[in-house]
C-alpha cells in the first residue's frame, strides 16, 4: 500500500498530513535489521531522511522549529519509561527506552497517528 493510499484512509492522519504542508516522510523499518538492497537499505533511507530535513530547512529558511505533537509524544515516552522502571527492575536503560517507545508508537498508530514530521 503507497502512502497515499494509507493516509487517505484516516481523516485525522490526512489533517496532520495537510498540517505539515502535504509533507511525510515514510521510513520501512520492516527489514531495517536485515541486509537489503536498493531503497530498503537502511543507508539509502537515512540518506532520504536527510534530504527530506535539508529541504525542511531550507523551507523554513534555515531554521528549525519542534511541535506540540512531537513534545507530547516524548512526555508520553518519559511517561511510558517510568512505568516500565516501576514494574521491571531487571531492564537496562534500553530496553526500557525501546519498550516505551514501541509502546507509545503502536498505540499512536491505532489511534490512526504515524510517524513523521512537519
Amino acid at each position: 500500500m503507497k502512502i497515499e493510499e494509507f493516509v487517505s484512509h484516516s481523516q485525522d492522519l490526512k489533517k496532520l498530513v495537510e498540517k505539515c504542508g502535504n509533507r511525510c516522510h515514510v521510513i520501512d523499518n520492516k527489514y531495517w535489521k536485515n541486509q537489503q538492497h536498493g531503497y530498503r537499505s537502511n543507508k539509502f533511507q537515512v540518506a532520504e531522511l536527510l534530504n527530506t530535513v535539508d529541504k525542511i530547512i531550507e523551507e523554513n529558511k534555515g531554521g528549525y522549529y519542534t511541535n506540540e505533537m512531537l513534545q507530547a509524544v516524548e512526555r508520553k515516552i518519559q511517561e511510558e519509561e517510568e512505568q516500565i522502571r516501576q514494574s521491571s527492575t531487571d531492564m537496562s536503560p534500553e530496553e526500557i527506552t525501546h519498550k516505551a517507545k514501541t509502546s507509545v508508537f503502536q498505540q499512536l498508530i491505532e489511534a490512526g497517528v504515524t510517524t513523521g514530521h512537519c
